[in-house]
């Protein structure tokens, strides 16, 4: 029986979604449109608001002639910041954080999170990132100096409604049973494998 709990245990955190970590490539995130999921700001998430003002935050790179500029960066919300950059195997390098008017937001979560997102690109002018693949979906993680994160997705969000759900699973390491807490969700199936 413990050794179906630690199986649970590792599969929920290993396996569940298969997806891994890919080695950095600046071409992959040079040549993708990335779009903005979620904040984690001083160890909170925060989800991107998505609604009739904000459909997407996204974050792309114009590569142009690289024989005669550097790519440039263009992220957007309610501002919008346009600068060289520098993608490197390890590091994102933004030239300059000066975010200018892009659109009239009006809903107060936009204005909100707008400040957050540029606050959060403001911290600092090179990222370490990294690039998880799960299946044809990438997410690109950008990490500020004080461990912060931008998780952003290759694939736009599409959902006008989002719930977030609370859910325990303990303890961690499991000895004898693996506890699965779900309140307000009723589980009706759990696979071992």
């Amino acid at each position: 029986m413990n050794t179906i709990y630690k199986t649970i245990f590792l599969y929920i955190l290993c396996v569940s979604y298969n997806a891994y970590a890919v080695q950095n490539d600046p071409n992959t995130v040079l040549e993708n449109e990335w779009f903005l999921q979620s904040l984690t700001i001083d160890g909170e998430e925060m989800i991107s608001p998505l609604n009739d003002e904000i459909m997407f935050i996204n974050l792309f790179f114009d590569i142009g002639d690289p024989e005669v500029e550097p790519p440039f960066v263009i992220t957007s919300m309610c501002r919008e910041i346009i600068s060289t950059a520098y993608v490197s195997s390890d590091m994102i390098h933004i030239n300059s954080i000066s975010p200018i008017p892009f659109i009239n937001c009006q809903l107060q979560e936009n204005i909100d999170y707008d400040e957050l997102y540029f606050n959060f690109l403001a911290s600092s002018m090179e990222f370490p990132y990294e690039l998880i693949e799960t299946g044809d979906i990438l997410q690109l993680t950008l990490i500020a100096p004080n461990g912060d994160q931008a998780f952003y997705g290759n694939q736009a969000l599409s959902v006008q409604e989002r719930e977030t759900i609370s859910f325990q699973v303990y303890p961690n390491p499991v000895k004898d049973a693996l506890y699965i807490n779900a309140p307000d969700v009723s589980i009706e199936k759990i696979s071992v494998y």
